[in-house]
């Protein structure tokens, strides 16, 4: 089937505290940057594809199915990937999306060719939090704002009642 099957477990515990600079604008939300890579039987490494997703803004099991593509610089560079292994790489990662160089108002990728090279299946576990909201249930009194609710309001109120 062409498939591999790798699982990797690990908790990503994120806090946001909203200082004075954050006020007027919204903090981005988190993005996973994955590279997927292969070492054959021979030793050799070639980068297989590149992805990125943003993570869940929902409490729950997420199971989420991301494409990959990674850089094509022409058929010497094709065959050099196939018999001795090396391809060219990102030198940032978040290229993937929008770099974190890049200031001005339109990105233009003209001449950067890719191929897609298959998916990558994530599946989560994932856990919402917000003190805000836990401090407000207790005064009885209900906050409805992105940083302080991101999920839904019964599913936190069922977290408050498990703690």
């Amino acid at each position: 089937e062409n498939m591999a099957y790798y699982c990797y477990l690990f908790t990503l515990d994120l806090l946001f505290t909203q200082g004075d600079e954050l006020k007027d604008s919204l903090p981005q939300w988190p993005v996973l940057y994955f590279e997927v890579v292969s070492l054959d039987f021979w030793q050799r490494y070639r980068v297989e594809g590149y992805g990125s997703l943003v993570l869940p803004t929902s409490p729950g099991d997420h199971t989420l199915t991301i494409p990959t593509w990674r850089p094509v610089l022409g058929i010497v560079a094709e065959m050099r990937r196939f018999f001795i292994g090396g391809s060219p790489e990102l030198e940032d990662l978040t290229y993937i999306r929008i770099p974190s160089s890049f200031k001005g108002e339109r990105l233009s990728r003209f001449g950067f060719r890719t191929k897609t090279t298959g998916s990558v299946t994530f599946r989560f576990g994932c856990l919402l939090q917000s003190r805000a909201f836990l401090e407000s249930s207790t005064l009885g009194q209900h906050m409805k704002s992105v940083l302080d609710q991101p999920g839904d309001c019964s599913q936190q109120s069922s977290i408050y009642n498990v703690l």
